[in-house]
């Protein structure tokens, strides 16, 4: 049995909270993975687990999904519609808690294609904070707007080397993703590996004014 509780700290954004790590990233690694996997081959598709494992073995000398993501987040339709396509053979006890999960945030949801789902360690920890700003870029449209215009305005050199991290980290290149990844790094400031190549009190000065700034009436 998986032990999660879910808080909604505003309308349709599930925060689920996971205290053990390994159980948190296997909870939400298939759903996580079809939403927004670099590999054409786990991105949007079914899959057996021990592929996965296989293919992150390959790609990062061992299998240390627990320990390189630490918080997960996507669409409620997204996870939905992972679980709908998946074929019973390739069903593992986590997927039966994640199945539970969703049968869970089925009662609740009430604009399912507004609803948002993170997983986080603990509430008020960084990476739930990091989490929950993915959920306001993907719920409210002028908070987005605000972010990508800040965004926008800072040094171009700076956004690349920072990009390139992103993408050196392992998330897809498409802009969408990475200009949310970039306002939620930027404000909750969870991860130095983020920052790798550039100074890190000069990346807590600008994550401060953004921080700042997204906050400004």
């Amino acid at each position: 049995m998986i032990d999660y509780r879910i808080v909604e700290p505003w309308p349709d954004v599930f925060l689920v909270l996971v205290p053990d790590d390994y159980d948190r990233a296997m909870l939400f690694l298939r759903a996580q993975t079809c939403y927004e996997s670099p590999s054409a081959r786990f991105r949007g598709r079914p899959f057996d687990l021990w592929d996965y494992v296989k293919y992150y073995t390959q790609e990062h000398g061992s299998f240390s999904y627990a320990r390189d993501w630490r918080g997960f987040n996507l669409p409620y339709t997204a996870a939905r519609d992972c679980y709908a396509a998946l074929p019973q053979r390739y069903v593992t006890k986590y997927d039966r808690a994640f199945q539970r999960l969703l049968g869970d945030l089925g009662a609740r949801v009430e604009r399912p294609r507004r609803a948002y789902i993170v997983g986080a360690d603990r509430e008020g920890s960084r990476t739930a904070q990091h989490e929950l700003y993915h959920a306001r870029y993907f719920t409210d449209r002028a908070y987005r707007a605000r972010a990508n215009a800040l965004l926008d305005a800072l040094p171009a050199p700076l956004v690349a080397q920072l990009r390139r991290n992103l993408l050196a980290l392992g998330y897809v290149d498409d802009d969408r993703i990475l200009r949310d990844e970039l306002q939620a790094f930027l404000q909750a400031l969870n991860s130095r590996r983020f920052a790798r190549g550039l100074d890190w009190r000069r990346v807590r000065t600008v994550g401060r004014q953004f921080r700042e700034a997204m906050q400004a009436d």
